[in-house]
């Protein structure tokens, strides 16, 4: 009776290690991603650096000026890019390494439907 019980603890205990394991090693690796994707977000904030961008109401038609934070990915600015077919830092990239065929945004400005293509 007792060596059963002592296998069964022993078994008992391997899954419950690997349980754990394979819960926290993921969960590190997430937390750890978040940390550094927030540290940054801090950092374009703290930065203070502003872009005026021309908004468009998409349903009235009338422009305006706003202001806006910086957009940043890591120390990459994406920029003010007003033309469809100019290459977006770090989002073009990322748009050819994950085979995506193109972005709403711009399929949009591309067919003259998007307002806020100028």
């Amino acid at each position: 009776m007792q060596l059963f019980l002592k296998s069964g603890l022993a078994t008992f205990a391997r899954i419950l290690i690997t349980g754990i394991l394979l819960t926290g090693g993921p969960l590190l690796t997430f937390g750890a991603a978040v940390w550094w994707q927030n540290y940054h977000f801090r950092e374009a904030a703290a930065s203070g650096a502003m872009v005026t961008w021309e908004a468009q109401n998409q349903f009235t038609k009338v422009r305006s000026a706003v202001s806006l934070p910086k957009a940043m990915v890591g120390r990459t600015w994406l920029g003010q890019i007003h033309e469809p077919n100019v290459a977006v830092p770090v989002v073009d990239t990322v748009k050819e390494l994950a085979g995506a065929r193109d972005n709403l945004p711009a399929h949009e400005c591309r067919r003259g439907h998007a307002g806020g293509c100028h």
